[in-house]
């Protein structure tokens, strides 16, 4: 079984891949990856829900996904991302 990180990485090089195919498994990769926790893997199922990427386009999920996102890393790093903006 992959590690959350690797599922992750091998997830974003599919999801910057031009092939539609390879976005609808980066979906799946970074779903697995969320499931164990990691960070950044909920907010790239955010960006393919908001989007429509690799899935169809859901924004209430995207925003599902952004939240826990946010919940999973804290208050304080929301703030850092937002004086960032």
């Amino acid at each position: 079984m992959l590690e959350r990180d690797d599922l992750y990485e091998r997830g974003l090089s599919l999801f910057n891949e031009k092939d539609a195919r390879g976005k609808e498994e980066a979906v799946e990769l970074f779903k697995k990856a969320s499931i164990q926790g990691h960070a950044a893997a909920l907010a790239m199922l955010g960006l393919a829900y908001d989007k429509g990427v690799g899935v169809e386009r859901d924004p209430t999920k995207g925003q599902k996904h952004f939240f826990a996102r946010l919940r999973l890393k804290g208050k304080q790093e929301l703030n850092t991302t937002l004086a960032s903006v």
